[in-house]
């Protein structure tokens, strides 16, 4: 008796600042295949399933709208828009110079392994030379990080829908 374990997630911006919401689907199955070839067959069947059936989830979702603090909207008013992490809120607080905080050093390091920029230097040259901010992970601003944050999940949304 073989086992096969197919499994999916998703995380996605919350409806409060720095919040997500989880998907999960995972599958679990005892087959007799033997064959690898049936093996491999089985498994990709099932890692579609679970993938449409993570999508169909997702997509029916009714998430709130993400808080926004337009000042014409009111402080505390629903608006739809993208999602952030706090560049633009932490630049009108006049944050925006003080160095990255560690949440968002120990983030970016998170996102360089799931890009498969698997190394600090790695990272620090992808964030130096290819971000051109010329600087490494210490030595950067809270914008910078935010910015450097957003350009890394983008770079893996890309990756994970191609």
């Amino acid at each position: 008796m073989t086992r096969i374990c197919v499994g999916r997630s998703r995380k996605l911006p919350g409806a409060e600042p720095y919040s997500s919401e989880g998907f999960t689907v995972s599958v679990e199955v005892e087959t007799e295949i033997v064959t690898s070839e049936e093996l491999c067959m089985k498994a990709r069947t099932l890692f579609d399933e679970v993938n449409a059936t993570l999508e169909a989830e997702v997509a029916g979702c009714k998430r709130p709208p993400r808080r926004g603090g337009s000042e014409s909207a009111g402080r505390d008013a629903f608006v739809w828009g993208p999602a952030s992490n706090g560049a633009q809120a932490d630049a009108e607080a006049g944050n925006g110079n003080q160095p990255a905080t560690g949440r968002q050093i120990s983030y970016l390091l998170s996102l360089g392994v799931r890009n498969d920029i698997a190394t600090r230097d790695k990272l620090e040259r992808y964030i130096r030379d290819d971000l051109r901010f010329g600087c490494g992970l210490k030595e950067l601003t809270r914008i910078q990080a935010s910015s450097a944050i957003d350009a890394l999940v983008a770079l893996g949304n890309g990756k994970d829908e191609g």
